[in-house]
Formats: C-alpha cells, sequence, structure tokens
C-alpha cells in the first residue's frame, strides 16, 4: 500500500486519551503500561508497523508480535484491517467527520473522547449519522451520542464491557467505545459516518474498519473552523 492503512495515537487506539485507565475489551487489553492489540490484521506479502515518539521525554519500550497463516477454512479473501483518526474543535452546528472510505467494506466500531468547552453534557446528545454507497440520504440516523454507546443519562459511572464502554468521565468530559460484532455495517462502495456537534467542544476519534483492498488514511486532520 502507498501508505499507512493504521494512523491513530497509541492512547486512544486503546480506548483512552489523555488518562490511562486499565481495562479489557474484545479488541485491546490495556493493563499498567501494557497495551494488547487483539485486532486480527491479515496481509498477504509483508506488514510494517512504524510507532512515532513525539515527546520529548527519552522512553523505553518492548514489542511482540503474533504472526500466524490464514487458516484454510477461512473461505474469501481476508479484509484489511484499517484504522483512522480524527480531530475537530468547533461550535455548536458543525458536525465532526469520523470518517470517510471508498471501497468495500465493513464498519466495525471507534473510540470517540469528547471534550465540552462550556458547563454542559448537551454535546452528548448529538445523533451519529451514516451514509452508505453514495445515498442521498443517510439511512442510519441516530438517538444521541450516548445512546450510540449503548448508555443513557450521561453515563452514570465508568464501565468497560467486550463491545462497548466508558472508559473516562470527568466534569463535561468522555471517552466511550463501541466495537460492532452482530451488529457490523457492511457497505459495497463508499462508508461516511459523522457526530452531530450540538454545543461547543472538541471531538477525538479513531475509527475500525476492514476493506477489501488496503487504503492509506489520513495522517492527520486538523480543526474544524
Amino acid at each position: 500500500a502507498p501508505g499507512p492503512s493504521v494512523a491513530a495515537p497509541l492512547g486512544l487506539f486503546f480506548g483512552g486519551w489523555r488518562y490511562r485507565v486499565s481495562h479489557a475489551t474484545a479488541r485491546w487489553q490495556v493493563e499498567g503500561w501494557r497495551f494488547e492489540c487483539r485486532w486480527p490484521m491479515p496481509f498477504r506479502k509483508r506488514a510494517r508497523w512504524i510507532v512515532h515518539h513525539r515527546g520529548r521525554t527519552p522512553l523505553r519500550a518492548r514489542w511482540a508480535f503474533h504472526v500466524n497463516p490464514a487458516p484454510a477454512d477461512a473461505g474469501g479473501a481476508p479484509r484489511y484491517f484499517h484504522a483512522e483518526y480524527r480531530r475537530s474543535t468547533a461550535g455548536s452546528g458543525v458536525p465532526h467527520p469520523v470518517v470517510s472510505l471508498r471501497g468495500r467494506g465493513v464498519y466495525a466500531g471507534m473510540v470517540l473522547d469528547v471534550a465540552a468547552l462550556e458547563p454542559t453534557y448537551w454535546i452528548l446528545e448529538g445523533d451519529e449519522v451514516i451514509r452508505l454507497d453514495d445515498e442521498p440520504r443517510p439511512r442510519w440516523r441516530g438517538t444521541g451520542l450516548e445512546d450510540y454507546f449503548n448508555g443513557g443519562w450521561y453515563y452514570q459511572h465508568t464501565l468497560a464491557r467486550p463491545w462497548h464502554g466508558v472508559t473516562f468521565k470527568a466534569p463535561f468530559r468522555t471517552t466511550q467505545y463501541r466495537l460492532h460484532a452482530l451488529d457490523a455495517v457492511p457497505f459495497t462502495t463508499s462508508f461516511e459516518m459523522a457526530f452531530e456537534r450540538l454545543a461547543p467542544g472538541a471531538m477525538e476519534s479513531v475509527a475500525f474498519v476492514y476493506l477489501d483492498q488496503p487504503t492509506s488514511c489520513l495522517l492527520y486532520t486538523s480543526d474544524a473552523a
């Protein structure tokens, strides 16, 4: 592939951002300073991992990779793992773009960090909107950000479940994830997802998708005006 299929901050990729919280899901586990990724990542010829340390303090790290041949009974061509990071800070009415992709694949979930710029949780009421295959009107429009992540009443407490959870909650700030298993979203030609923004605030997300072909993703996204 000409560019990376995964480009995301390490912390947000593992369900957190500025706060490291030990927890386990069906696709990753965080235990202290140990991060374990459980997403299957098929490849045909080769795979390359690059980790950029953007801080000024030196650090040491150890890595372990587990590689196995594809099962003979897997059936069909394997799909390629894709993870894309987006960040936006804007006022009310400007959506947060989660991901926009061309090709055939399956949407598998996301991690989202939300920080309101005003003392209100109203930012969690924005609907998720999903548009499939260049349709003129989105067929999927949710009932609120917290509802999409299987929560309600502004998350009474943090929790970690195999397919959804809230890893951090502070006044007017939350970090949440939802992983799609039996309810994965297939698409044939394109996939777009965004969240409404009903109050000024910052949103940062990592979307997880499987595609029929390796696809380079955006390395950075500038803030919305």
